[in-house]
């Protein structure tokens, strides 16, 4: 770690931006008449929310709006702020769409990274693509750099009020600024306040009056309603330019969609059953205890007591028993201490594993599915490529070494580096050989895999935008595929039945504030806050 102020303290305010690079004209592109429209309406409107889906060219259009500015001396130089896993991306679009641009893409630690500051600072480029953590490690100059536009991709890292890259951006202006985003609210409507307080905080107004105005809280304070969303979705429409790829579906592959359902062998369902029996007791006395709750909050970690984090827990254990038992045991083994690295590991697996529960689980029924549907894929053509998609990255290690004999494959995680994950792209696209390539959620941001016809999810996010992310990944307009074909493996009334059921309550949550659809006559839509235990009553494997 090197001292901010030392390294960088000479690199101060500038008011003028003097480059040393002629920038050639200019974009060398050529446009769909919608993102044709998008960009005349970024450069009018100068702050605004680019809603595409993904998959319709957000990058594309971002950088022929950028250099039409330039081209019109109405700008010189800003920052790409995205997520590290597609800052390379960044650049070969950059190059490919406007070859003579001049891009700084920030990297490695503090010295190198100073000089790279100070070279954008001298006016060494028109681009400089930086991600969030770097805007917040490095925050005492990034803020006194010129700039006269901030892209803010995949602006969903800014939806939550409280994390530091949040509250960075919000302090960051410039005079043109676009949020990127295909998936402006994930979960919540308080995302869409969250990213429009950078975008142009007068457009929601104070929270207090937004929350008033469009929530409904229970006595715990945690969102029951949502209501008046046609007003909500109004007042972002005119902040935002929005395109779905229904919109231009005669431009963009068709997509099949199934689920394959599973059934668990007699031992998991055995233990499966079990790990329910303790969830239901859990959250029965939370119930009686706390009343009806969001579980919203609970999914994505936020405000856990000790009884919710027992919830939790246990839900996080019957999604590894779905994936496969190996799970199980290897999270006990790191609550031990008998694995290397830092994971922490469960102690209600370790519970299970202590108890003897998880001695007879050998059968590994999804992997066994996954393996079939695999090989089926690629013996129906040698063109065929497969994403595949899994919360645990040790099921993904297990999908590696289970298919070695069927094709190589990459792996795409956060465990891998960002020059290893942007290889990895690059020869899944590339290598007709590479058919498989396997992805954690880290993968699911802003990812371009055009090559790819089919694409598993192994098991489900709690995040309606991360699935759609997911999806995305292979559902876009540079695909080379008439059709593509979307496969999700659940295990037959397990957990993951109810996960899929929630996935589609959100969404409708952000059809309805995002495109307006949706929404019942008094503009309000209630989240079932029960479903859980419910689930668990009526259902079993």
């Amino acid at each position: 770690m090197y001292p901010v102020k030392s390294v960088l303290c000479d690199i101060g305010h500038t008011s003028s931006i003097h480059s040393n690079q002629e920038h050639a004209v200019t974009f060398s592109g050529t446009l769909y008449p919608f993102q044709a429209k998008a960009v005349a309406r970024m450069i009018a409107a100068r702050q605004l929310l680019v809603a595409f889906e993904m998959g319709l060219g957000k990058t594309v259009l971002t950088v022929a709006c950028i250099e039409q500015l330039i081209d019109d001396e109405k700008i010189r130089q800003g920052f790409i702020i995205c997520p590290a896993s597609i800052k390379l991306q960044w650049e070969r679009m950059i190059h490919e769409f406007a070859p003579e641009a001049n891009v700084i893409v920030v990297t490695g630690e503090l010295p190198r990274r100073a000089e790279q500051y100070r070279r954008y600072k001298e006016g060494d480029a028109e681009y400089l693509i930086i991600n969030p953590e770097q805007m917040v490690n490095d925050w005492e100059i990034i803020s006194k750099l010129p700039r006269d536009y901030i892209v803010a991709d995949e602006i969903q890292w800014a939806k939550n009020f409280k994390p530091q890259r949040s509250k960075k951006l919000k302090r960051l202006g410039a005079t043109y600024r676009w949020g990127l985003t295909g998936q402006p609210i994930e979960n919540r409507a308080e995302e869409a306040y969250s990213i429009m307080q950078w975008i142009n905080p007068d457009v929601l107004g104070d929270y207090r009056t937004f929350d008033r105005a469009f929530i409904v809280r229970d006595y715990f304070g945690k969102p029951r309603v949502y209501r008046n969303l046609p007003t909500l979705h109004r007042l972002l429409s005119d902040h935002m330019v929005r395109h779905t790829r229904a919109e231009v579906a005669d431009q963009m592959p068709a997509v099949s969609e199934e689920t394959i359902l599973i059934d668990m062998d007699p031992e998991g369902a055995k233990v499966y059953r079990r790990i329910v029996a303790d969830l239901t007791r859990d959250v029965e006395e939370m119930l009686q205890t706390w009343g009806n709750f969001s579980l919203s909050g609970l999914y994505h970690g936020e405000d856990q007591g000790e009884a919710r984090g027992r919830v939790m827990s246990k839900l996080i254990c019957l999604r590894m028993l779905c994936d496969h038992p190996e799970l199980l045991k290897i999270s006990a083994a790191h609550y031990r201490g008998e694995l290397a690295g830092n994971r922490v590991g469960s102690e209600y697996a370790e519970e299970l594993h202590g108890a003897g529960r998880l001695e007879k689980l050998l059968k590994q029924p999804k992997l066994d599915c996954l393996i079939e549907v695999v090989t089926d894929i690629l013996e129906a053509s040698a063109d065929n490529k497969i994403v595949i998609f899994s919360f645990f990255t040790d099921m993904l290690d297990m999908i590696a070494t289970a298919t070695t004999h069927l094709t190589k494959s990459v792996l795409f995680t956060g465990r891998v580096s960002q020059k290893g994950r942007d290889a990895a792209k690059q020869q899944f696209n590339t290598d007709p050989g590479t058919q498989l390539f396997l992805s954690s959620d880290a993968g699911g941001i802003g990812l371009d895999l055009p090559m790819a016809n089919f694409l598993v999810s192994v098991d489900l996010p709690w995040s309606a935008g991360a699935y759609a992310q997911r999806q995305a990944r292979i559902i876009r307009l540079s695909s080379v595929w008439p059709r593509v074909t979307l496969l999700s493996l659940q295990v037959a009334g397990s957990i993951e039945e109810y996960q899929m059921g929630l996935l589609k309550q959100k969404r409708k949550v952000a059809d309805a504030i995002v495109d307006g659809v949706g929404i019942s006559p008094r503009g309000r839509l209630s989240l079932d806050l029960q479903s859980l235990s419910q689930f668990l009553r009526e259902h079993e494997v």
